[in-house]
């Protein structure tokens, strides 16, 4: 399954933007915590123009808090990108409870670290509808909502046009955005270089 999302900046206040929400009939439906390490085995500097190219080959060691539950896992985002936009996404997912170990092994294979990100996420829903806040260290406050909807073999053309929909169905519920719908933290947060090293799982 091919799925698509936006994500978006938020503009507004969080506190008083989850208050008019709830008065819509929204309710938050989960808090989570999320780190992710990536690590890639490129050797070439990073630079505005590669950057999407070295991420897309780089591997995550995810730590994600959901509550009271913990998960650790090895990811990869398998993205397609055209002129710099995300058209598909497929993710690859294994268990992994040492993290540490995981590290190393990578390590060992050539592995550096590239940067770290890390955010709080506040999930709303209302019926079948539901998108996230996130809170990103350095970066500031995103907002993110997935289709759940499968576009595999989807055309370009269908998943941009399903993208201003989920953008259009966020500012219609009073959400300060900015225009962009395919922030991605990781660039940003490496074109900033603004990495902090990630606390020990």
């Amino acid at each position: 399954m091919e799925q698509i999302e936006i994500t978006s900046r938020f503009l507004g206040n969080l506190e008083n933007q989850i208050r008019l929400l709830k008065e819509q009939g929204f309710v938050v439906s989960l808090h989570s915590r999320v780190e992710d390490e990536y690590m890639t085995q490129n050797s070439v500097p990073i630079t505005e123009e590669n950057v999407l190219d070295v991420l897309a080959h780089a591997v995550l060691l995810r730590y994600l808090k959901e509550e009271s539950q913990v998960y650790k896992k090895i990811t990869l985002k398998k993205k397609e990108y055209l002129n710099g936009e995300v058209i598909s996404e497929e993710k690859y997912n294994i268990p992994c409870d040492d993290l540490d170990t995981a590290r190393k092994l990578f390590q060992a294979l050539g592995f550096k670290t590239l940067v770290h990100v890390r955010y709080n996420v506040t999930e709303m829903k209302k019926g079948d509808f539901r998108f996230a806040f996130q809170e990103v260290e350095d970066l500031g406050t995103l907002v993110e909502c997935e289709s759940p909807r499968d576009f595999t073999r989807a055309s370009p053309d269908k998943i941009r046009e399903e993208k201003q929909k989920l953008f259009w169905e966020l500012k219609s519920l009073g959400l300060k955005l900015s225009n962009e719908t395919d922030i991605k933290k990781a660039k940003e947060l490496i074109l900033k270089g603004k990495d902090i090293p990630c606390p020990k799982n």
